[in-house]
């Protein structure tokens, strides 16, 4: 009897020791900093995610919640994604970036600060952050990622603003006729998507300037289709012009009543976010 004990406690501390050990997946809020003992925990002052794949991790950071509005700012700060490594030194300096206590609902990340410009990371120290894929993780987050995980961008035959959209370019009257105007201006170096689901709007624009840690900004709010030709999203009302299944032109009235016209094309993400959302 007391042999099967031992089995069975043997047993239960692998399984447990085996599910302490895989690599973070998904959203996780940061909870708290821990510094190694030398200083109390310390409870997160601000709202941070993390969204882990095997491709990269990205930072999120909650800007503000304004009404029905969310914004977010989302980039990639680590130099490799975030995989178990356990807690060990590495790197020739020995520290390198460690993953530990990782499974699907939770993880510890801890890392070296070596600088002495904040109040928060104590010089010269390692630094644990403890992050939790369903304490506090706020409902509108999470929808954000949820409309991300999901293949929207898809081409349609139906004149359906579901999906999403990039915007190509300013739509201007000259003499008479329509021209398109910074295709490769701003719109290609910063380009705005649009992503449609549900009762749902949200917008994205995408930052190439940063190379490889480049940013992303995103707002989420609630919008209607009171007609056809109609979107409202809290501050604008869009007016749809059709120009074939996968091309469209919005329309808004802005300061002083002067309309602002934007082309739009069914699109998918751009690369890197595409790998990251998709990488199966």
């Amino acid at each position: 009897m007391k042999a099967r004990i031992i089995v069975l406690i043997c047993l239960v501390g692998t399984l447990v020791c085996k599910a302490q050990t895989e690599n973070p997946q998904g959203l996780y809020r940061l909870q708290r900093f821990g510094y190694d003992g030398r200083h109390p925990d310390r409870e997160a002052p601000f709202e941070q995610y993390k969204y882990c794949s095997p491709i990269a991790t990205l930072t999120v950071s909650v800007l503000n919640r304004s009404g029905s509005k969310l914004n977010l700012n989302m980039g990639v700060n680590d130099k490799e994604p975030l995989l178990f490594t356990g807690q060990r030194a590495r790197g020739e300096d020995g520290r390198g970036t460690q993953v530990y206590d990782s499974n699907k609902d939770h993880f510890t990340m801890r890392w070296y600060n070596s600088t002495n410009n904040s109040t928060i990371f104590p010089p010269n120290e390692f630094i644990d952050e403890f992050y939790d894929a369903k304490k506090e993780v706020e409902d509108d987050v999470r929808k954000v990622f949820d409309i991300l995980e999901t293949p929207v961008c898809k081409a349609s035959k139906k004149r359906t603003v579901e999906g999403c959209w990039r915007c190509v370019g300013l739509v201007k009257e000259m003499e008479g006729k329509r021209v398109i105007s910074s295709i490769l201006g701003l719109y290609d170096q910063q380009p705005q998507y649009y992503i449609f689901k549900g009762n749902d709007a949200l917008l994205m624009t995408y930052n190439y300037s940063s190379g490889s840690r480049y940013s992303t900004q995103l707002t989420l709010a609630p919008f209607l289709q009171p007609k056809k030709n109609k979107i409202n999203i809290p501050g604008v009302e869009y007016t749809i012009e059709w120009i074939d299944d996968s091309t469209i032109i919005l329309s808004y009235s802005g300061m002083l009543d002067v309309t602002t016209s934007t082309l739009w094309v069914r699109s998918f993400f751009p690369f890197q976010l595409d790998e990251i959302f998709y990488n199966d």
